[in-house]
């Protein structure tokens, strides 16, 4: 037994947030305090996967236009989370890696969502029937209450 030194930090059992002595309620969750049956909450996670999608199609003197998209499902169901800038794409309609100009929009996609909170996973896309698509990062992020 510790004897001396500071109080021991009192935390809430549903979500981990630290109350003081006097509160009733978790200011975070509004769980009462010293409540015994409510268990703790397990983290949520909301979910991103970045695709492609034609923006314009190829015309008879132009090429198609395409983005990256970040395809998000959080707990407002599906939304963007992030789009990148357009650029154009060549005869196979898709996005190249070994095309500059791609890897560079991409790559500032990929910082925009890390900078949003956004956790990089290390699996990727696949496609059904491509198979793993060098573009298609998931990412993650923890859910606030």
């Amino acid at each position: 037994m510790l004897t001396g030194g500071a109080p021991m930090a009192k935390h809430c059992t549903r979500c981990g947030h630290e109350v003081r002595e006097s509160d009733k309620f978790c200011t975070e969750c509004g769980t009462p305090i010293g409540s015994p049956g409510s268990p703790p909450l397990q983290p949520r996670w909301e979910t991103c996967e970045i695709t492609c999608q034609e923006v314009t199609p190829a015309g008879r003197f132009t090429k198609a236009q395409m983005q990256f998209v970040a395809a998000a499902l959080g707990r407002v169901g599906r939304y963007v989370a992030a789009e990148s800038d357009v650029c154009s794409v060549g005869e196979t309609g898709a996005p190249d890696y070994n095309e500059p100009n791609h890897v560079r929009i991409l790559t500032a996609l990929i910082q925009r969502l890390l900078s949003d909170g956004w956790e990089a996973l290390p699996d990727k896309v696949q496609d059904p029937v491509f198979g793993y698509m060098w573009f298609g990062y998931k990412f993650h992020r923890l859910v606030r209450i």
